[in-house]
């Protein structure tokens, strides 16, 4: 796991993640299906999933264009159904410079319920 921080924040543990890591070459957008389950597998979301003392920040550059509804609910959709859209807001924070992507990305979440 590509990690660049963590953190204790009141009793939890903040793990932050730059997605631009997990970009291809030359490559600007996330998308398919295929390439969510992927990612989630390498984070091993499953794991951050059941560690409730863990709060994981997902930094959504500008260098990142796009991010379709495939690839968000294969990433994130196990999660959001298992904790909950409360919950998953909580656990699971989008921060970064590009707010246009990260708006798209929160309303994908109602999608996966």
């Amino acid at each position: 796991m590509n990690l660049t921080d963590f953190t204790n924040i009141k009793d939890k543990k903040t793990i932050s993640i730059n997605l631009k890591d997990y970009l291809g070459k030359d490559c600007n957008v996330f998308s398919g299906r295929n390439s969510g389950t992927h990612l989630r597998n390498i984070l091993k979301l499953n794991n951050l999933d059941n560690q409730e003392n863990i709060i994981v920040e997902f930094n959504v550059s500008d260098k990142i264009y796009s991010i379709n509804s495939g690839f968000f609910l294969n990433l994130f959709g196990n999660s959001i159904r298992k904790l909950g859209k409360k919950e998953f807001e909580n656990k699971y924070l989008f921060i970064g410079e590009n707010t246009v992507v990260i708006k798209r990305m929160k309303s994908y979440i109602n999608d996966a319920l």
